[in-house]
């Protein structure tokens, strides 16, 4: 499910950066939004349609983020979710969660879940050359 998604969005955070042989990155930065205010701890995820790594940021308290992407045009992905406080409660045998239904219900999507998948979020940004501000990404609660 998206939460699947979200989940691994999380766990590039830590960013994919091109070595000799790999892709041109640039420095950019810029806003994210979710209804004109500001968003801070969102996942801000960067993919070409051309291929190529998946490059990722977080926002910060005032909504902002610094990365390093490739040139061109990129879809973007924004996620922000909140767990709720839980427990989790391992089967006898030590498999899945046994209360994976639990914990999926008491995840809130502060950003809808429309906007987390880059491919299909409607989101993207131009990446020229020489990197720089890229602007304000825009997200609506509806």
């Amino acid at each position: 499910m998206k939460l699947s998604y979200v989940l691994a969005t999380m766990l590039l955070m830590t960013g994919c950066g091109g070595g000799d042989d790999g892709p041109v990155l640039v420095d950019v930065n810029g806003l994210v939004t979710l209804d004109d205010k500001p968003l801070a701890g969102a996942a801000v995820v960067f993919v070409s349609s051309t291929g190529g790594p998946v490059q990722s940021a977080s926002t910060q308290a005032d909504g902002t983020y610094k990365t390093k992407v490739t040139i061109g045009s990129l879809s973007v992905g924004v996620s922000k979710v909140e767990m709720g406080g839980f427990k989790i409660e391992q089967t006898p045998d030590g498999g899945s969660p046994a209360n994976m239904e639990e914990m999926a219900a008491k995840v809130k999507y502060i950003v809808p879940v429309k906007f987390n998948d880059p491919k299909s979020s409607g989101l993207s940004v131009t990446v020229p050359e020489v990197g720089g501000d890229l602007g304000t990404i825009k997200v609506t609660s509806k």
